[in-house]
């Protein structure tokens, strides 16, 4: 039997880099340019990502980043007054 090992829960390998963002939206086509135009008159920072979804190259639109879940939900409110299916995902 193998004495028991504490774990650092530091140890796995990036577990610092990650941060919460809330996704406005996920498109495979430039047609984001409406949203971006509200964020940006809204002076929101925000960020566009390449990402591969369903198969395809897509592009996420990302307000972030936030280091807690809890700091996420707060501008996660006021984000779906924009776009109401916006959600928060972890990166």
């Amino acid at each position: 039997m193998e004495p028991l090992v504490e774990k650092d829960i530091f140890e796995e390998e990036n577990i610092l880099d990650e941060y919460y963002y809330v996704q406005m939206a996920a498109w495979f086509e430039d047609e984001y340019s409406e949203l971006i135009n509200i964020l940006e008159k809204k002076d929101y920072s925000f960020e566009v990502k390449d990402a591969y979804r369903l198969g395809r190259d897509a592009q996420l639109v990302l307000i972030g980043p936030f280091n807690s879940s809890y700091e996420a939900k707060l501008k996660l409110r006021e984000l779906q007054k924009i776009k109401k299916d916006a959600f928060i995902t972890k990166i």
